[in-house]
């Protein structure tokens, strides 16, 4: 509930640090690497130069590198563009600077309700004139649309809860039966409609639990249990 965070001196549990990398990474299906050079920038070497390159997510805590709710979901869009069609990050970047002009007060353009209305319009036409051509247009929006449509929003149009994808294979009909809900055990994996913690259930699998006797236990579906077990079992590859 929300009174959990005030202990953080704040109304809304979305702007906590509660992410550290390789939580949010194992979260995402994205690895360490790739996330923490998104986030917290990467140092790189060009014509025997040293040169830096800035982060594309503003996080809420970049000295102990924990993300936020918001962040966890601009990442997620990233991931979006990054995982499907392997844009490159100037890219993005140039193409989100455009969006925050919609609302030059937003510090989560991509997560805000204009996004997912006239900032995708925006975002996608930014897109093809950085890129110099059209034909990615409907790959793109179809690609955005699918990620989007895994979110549910509060009465203001932003993001409030994000159901992760839980296998390799991100289509349409991709299960949604785990969720990540600020108000709901900090902001930890859930299954959808329940307090029962993805990482509660995996720690009991892996002590040697049986799938049918943690669905029987939870009194959930044993498809539910399998889809928390890969939200918490996802096996990363480094970048």
């Amino acid at each position: 509930m929300v009174g959990e965070f005030k202990l953080y001196g704040t109304d809304d549990p979305r702007d906590i640090p509660a992410y550290g990398m390789s939580e949010a990474s194992r979260y995402l299906g994205i690895p360490v690497s790739t996330l923490r050079s998104w986030t917290v920038g990467q140092p790189y070497r060009f014509k025997g130069r040293e040169h830096f390159f800035a982060p594309v997510i503003e996080i809420a805590d970049p000295s102990r590198r924990f993300l936020s709710f918001w962040n966890l979901f601009e990442a997620y869009i990233c991931d979006a563009l990054r995982h499907e069609h392997n844009i490159s990050l100037q890219k993005i970047r140039a193409a989100i600077q455009l969006v925050k002009k919609i609302d030059r007060d937003s510090k989560h353009p991509l997560a805000e309700a204009q996004f997912a209305t006239a900032g995708l319009e925006l975002f996608i036409e930014e897109y093809e004139h950085i890129i110099g051509t059209s034909s990615g247009q409907l790959g793109i929006r179809a690609i955005l649309e699918r990620y989007l449509k895994r979110v549910d929003r509060d009465k203001f149009g932003r993001v409030a809860r994000l159901y992760p994808f839980t296998r390799s294979t991100r289509t349409a009909d991709s299960p949604r039966v785990v969720v990540i809900d600020p108000l709901v055990l900090f902001g930890r994996p859930v299954i959808s409609g329940t307090r029962i913690a993805t990482a509660v259930v995996y720690e009991r699998w892996k002590a040697g639990e049986s799938v049918p006797n943690l669905a029987d236990d939870y009194q959930r579906l044993p498809d539910e249990i399998e889809e928390a077990l890969r939200c918490e079992h996802t096996s990363v590859k480094a970048a």
